[in-house]
């Protein structure tokens, strides 16, 4: 009876372990991407700034401020929009034109997570990246589109604010409670010592390949993204691509403190071993 009881009590903490991990696993991929103002930043301008993405964005860019330029200017526009393409990509990638960005982000991350919301005037941002059509050729003015909506209002989702100062924090939480809840499980439910380390090992390691399995999940869902938009189409395979990456790393996280912890219950296992093992008396001298 007592061993029906601690297997199936070493089981339930196993499957408890395995969903903690999985969970703190995801979390922590998503904290990775937007769980605070500079993690998103970074992901919305490694986005934007990824090959075929910043092509794409460049030809949207053009094609938007040749539709509302006046007819002369789009007649330039047109002729040189091979250039004019290159100018907006050389433009994002610039570190100072990044750090721009970086700080418009951040403040829409910080008003969209507070409580009272905000306005952001984009105009700045705007005419510095469509400044460089002038340098392409001085006939198009510096700025040959008008901005009728440069304020944009930022309203506040309070559930998101709270969620993203506490995601990070219980993602790591999660990780180290369920690698001790996998130990002490190990060491107090199973009965044999030479078992014990594999038990460990197996708690671990099935979250790991899970999220390993969600990954490549994930990775083949790319393929199947079909939208009229070529840029959109772009943009969410890439997004897919960190989702992808950022469930990779947090496997491999698990992956490896499972490697250092069986590892090292087995050394200090077989330390103990010979320690506790008998020393054989001298031998006598003839």
């Amino acid at each position: 009876m007592k061993t029906l009881l601690r297997r199936t009590t070493f089981l339930v903490l196993s499957a408890l372990c395995v969903l903690v991990l999985l969970t703190s696993g995801i979390l922590r991929t998503v904290d990775g991407l937007v769980g605070t103002p500079k993690s998103f930043a970074d992901t919305v301008i490694a986005t934007a700034t990824a090959r075929g993405v910043e092509k794409s964005l460049a030809d949207s860019v053009v094609t938007n401020i040749s539709k509302n330029a006046s007819p002369s200017v789009r007649v330039v526009i047109d002729q040189k929009r091979p250039q004019m393409e290159s100018a907006i990509i050389r433009a994002m990638n610039e570190e100072a034109n990044q750090a721009i960005v970086r700080q418009y982000l951040e403040r829409f991350y910080n008003a969209f997570t507070s409580d009272h919301g905000g306005k952001i005037n984009i105009r700045p941002a705007v005419e510095r990246f469509i400044s460089v059509l002038h340098q392409v050729d001085p006939s198009v003015p510096t700025m040959p589109i008008k901005l009728k909506h440069s304020v944009v209002r930022v309203k506040a989702v309070k559930w998101a604010g709270n969620l993203s100062r506490s995601i990070g924090t219980a993602a790591w939480f999660g990780i180290l409670l369920g690698l001790a809840l996998a130990i002490v499980a190990a060491r107090f439910l199973i009965r044999r010592p030479s078992r014990r380390p594999w038990a460990v090992g197996i708690t671990i390691g099935v979250p790991a390949l899970l999220l390993f399995g969600l990954a490549d999940a994930t990775r083949s869902r790319s393929g199947t993204v079909h939208l009229a938009n070529s840029t959109a189409r772009i943009l969410v395979r890439h997004t897919i691509y960190r989702v992808d990456s950022g469930l990779t790393d947090s496997a491999l996280i698990l992956f490896v403190a499972d490697v250092l912890i069986v590892g090292g219950w087995l050394f200090f296992a077989r330390l103990s071993r010979r320690r506790a093992a008998p020393t054989l008396p001298n031998a006598p001298v003839l």
